[in-house]
């Protein structure tokens, strides 16, 4: 039986210039996650399907993993959109960087004195001070899996002794909306360590 010819060759022809030197299989496996990330309905056809599946049947987890970070890198970086977002990065920031393009959320920065801001995205709308502080958490932890920090941070002992200060407002009130606060996209947020009312005796 006689090979199909691939449909994918048309469509990115950098990986064959010269017709003359035989794709790997590392170059099929780009082809088809690149091809899969501009037109989905065509990822999965069938064409040289076979002889690549059995190409990566014979890689171990180490290889497959190394395969699918670097593709993975290739994608982001190509992508103006999503060019910022770390190699490793979660289904949650994906969908949170493409609301922010949609105008459905906003970024704000959380300022950490002598540290680089952290960067977090919230909705545009009906975000409490509570949700802001659990995306900050998330925020935090995530970035710890990847410095692969073991420092524990006590959560409740950080809202317990901080707010959040938006400009001169300060979050006080779990229940309210940010937005009450002022708080929009590029808004700045920092800590402000919480005022004890200290007991007088008569």
């Amino acid at each position: 039986m006689q090979k199909q010819v691939s449909v994918i060759w048309p469509i990115l022809p950098e990986f064959d210039m010269d017709h003359t030197t035989p794709p790997t299989w590392k170059d099929k496996w780009w082809r088809r996650l690149k091809l899969f990330s501009a037109q989905p309905h065509l990822a999965w056809m069938t064409l040289e399907k076979t002889s690549l599946d059995e190409e990566l049947e014979k890689l171990d987890h180490g290889q497959l993993l190394e395969l699918t970070q670097s593709s993975l890198r290739r994608l982001l970086a190509a992508d103006p959109l999503l060019s910022d977002l770390p190699s490793d990065v979660t289904t949650e920031e994906v969908l949170a960087q493409v609301a922010v393009v949609q105008g459905q959320s906003i970024t704000v920065h959380v300022l950490r004195n002598s540290e680089n801001p952290l960067s977090v995205v919230i909705p545009q709308q009906g975000t409490t001070v509570r949700d802001l502080k659990k995306t900050i958490q998330r925020a935090f932890s995530l970035k710890q899996q990847r410095q692969r920090s073991k420092t524990k941070i006590s959560w409740r002992y950080v809202w317990r002794t901080y707010n959040l200060q938006h400009g001169s407002e300060v979050l006080r009130n779990d229940n309210e909306l940010v937005s009450e606060y002022g708080v929009r996209n590029g808004s700045d947020i920092k800590f402000i360590k919480r005022l004890r009312k200290k007991s007088r005796r008569e």
